[in-house]
């Protein structure tokens, strides 16, 4: 028997109920890489395109594009090949919005964005080829 302390409590775990409760994580994860909402993560970008338009500084909304990039990244797991599907997913998304109508600071976020983008989608190919024997 495991003993483990949560928050005080003491619950008594036996090794065939631990390895059960592991493996329904696994999969709960899994699930959930597969239906990974990239629209998310687009419009939380797009956010942050607005914040700079108006008057947030462009040093502070590239860290923070930079983290949220990041946070999908990890989001993704390992799968390189889903990881590409998703990246260009996500890069498509960010497409919509591309418009030569739209004010220079938006589109200063957006493109630094999708040159981030662009960045993982390569990392991901080429660790993909080079990695995946």
């Amino acid at each position: 028997m495991l003993k483990i302390f949560i928050f005080m409590l003491a619950f008594q775990i036996t090794q065939k109920e631990l390895q059960l409760n592991f493996r329904k994580i696994i999969v709960e994860v899994r699930l959930n890489a597969l239906d990974f909402d990239v629209e998310f993560y687009a419009v939380q970008l797009r956010k942050l395109a607005a914040f700079h338009q108006s008057g947030k500084s462009l040093t502070e909304v590239k860290i923070q594009v930079d983290a949220t990039i990041q946070h999908m990244k990890e989001s993704l797991g390992k799968d390189k090949t889903q990881q590409v599907a998703k990246w260009y997913e996500l890069l498509k998304a960010l497409e919509k919005f591309n418009r030569n109508t739209a004010h220079p600071m938006w589109m200063a976020v957006i493109k630094h964005a999708k040159h981030r983008i662009k960045s993982r989608i390569q990392t991901a190919v080429y660790c993909r080829q080079h990695f995946n024997r």
